[in-house]
């Protein structure tokens, strides 16, 4: 749609979509065919849904993010029950498992491709999770919230973080100066994302 909601029109089945970085391409997560099926796995297509394919080693995958130069993806798993982490190419090669690191998703890479920032309940026995960075090897894995958040998103120069806690939050990329947005009248966000 546009981005005053008008001219809405669907352009396949699937869901967690997100733009390539020139705004040509899209990723997503296409369905399967069962009558409860899992995620097929990752698919690309063109910004006027043509040109939809599949790309291959994204078994179960969702939450599709971009590397900067749109040369890889970054993306969850959950076929074993657990949210599994990977970056892939685009013609699915040098597959790069992050299970090591433990659970995560909600991936989403940093505008410099240096970090990527992730949900996980790794430091909670229960439900709660919280946001955290890695490098895309998954070295230095950081916890950057308290507790309850979750859906994060760079800002364009990647500088700062916003996350669902419930409520709408912005921080710092290193953790810090954390405060709250105001969103009266919303009992409930989730995904937020900026504007360029």
């Amino acid at each position: 749609m546009n981005a005053d909601g008008t001219g809405q029109r669907r352009l396949t089945a699937g869901i967690s979509p997100a733009w390539s970085p020139d705004g040509s391409t899209i990723a997503y997560a296409s369905p399967g065919h069962d009558p409860y099926p899992p995620l097929s796995g990752i698919s690309i297509m063109n910004a006027d849904g043509s040109g939809q394919h599949r790309v291959p080693n994204t078994d179960g995958g969702e939450y599709p993010s971009w590397s900067p130069d749109a040369r890889r993806i970054a993306f969850n798993s959950n076929l074993t029950g657990d949210h599994v982490m990977h970056i892939v190419d685009l013609d699915g090669s040098n597959l790069v498992d992050l299970s090591r690191i433990g659970e995560g998703w909600q991936v989403q890479w940093s505008p410099d491709g240096h970090s990527i920032l992730f949900t996980s309940h790794r430091d909670h026995p229960d439900d709660y999770t919280d946001v955290y960075v890695m490098r895309p090897d998954g070295s230095d894995v950081r916890r950057l919230t308290g507790n309850r958040a979750y859906t994060p998103a760079w800002s364009p120069d990647g500088e700062h973080v916003v996350f669902s806690a419930p409520g709408l939050f912005i921080t710092d990329a290193d953790g810090t100066h954390m405060r709250e947005l105001s969103a009266p009248g919303l009992d409930e966000t989730s995904l937020p994302d900026w504007t360029n």
